[in-house]
């Protein structure tokens, strides 16, 4: 998987996260800069219900289904790139 792809997918999720008010918020406030190593629960103070919205977010963005024991392994941004980086290789 090319540099610019993972990088493409990098930004996407970025936005998602963003694109979440309270999310944005806890960026904001906490000056938190969002890296392939952020993790959802102990960075962003995300509770399973939010990590839950934003792979159900995944999911539209990149028009797969991600299965609920795969979640509870996505613990971070880097996680969910790499799973995102499978499933394209996967429809190639």
């Amino acid at each position: 998987m090319s540099q610019e792809y993972k990088e493409e997918i990098f930004k996407k999720l970025t936005g998602i996260l963003k694109d979440d008010s309270r999310i944005e918020r806890i960026i904001n406030e906490e000056k938190i800069k969002i890296t392939k190593d952020t993790k959802f629960f102990e960075d962003l103070g995300m509770d399973s219900l939010d990590v839950y919205e934003f792979m159900f977010k995944i999911e539209g963005e990149y028009n797969i289904i991600i299965p609920n024991e795969k979640i509870y392994e996505l613990k971070a941004i880097s996680d969910c790139m790499d799973y995102l980086s499978v499933k394209e290789l996967e429809r190639r």
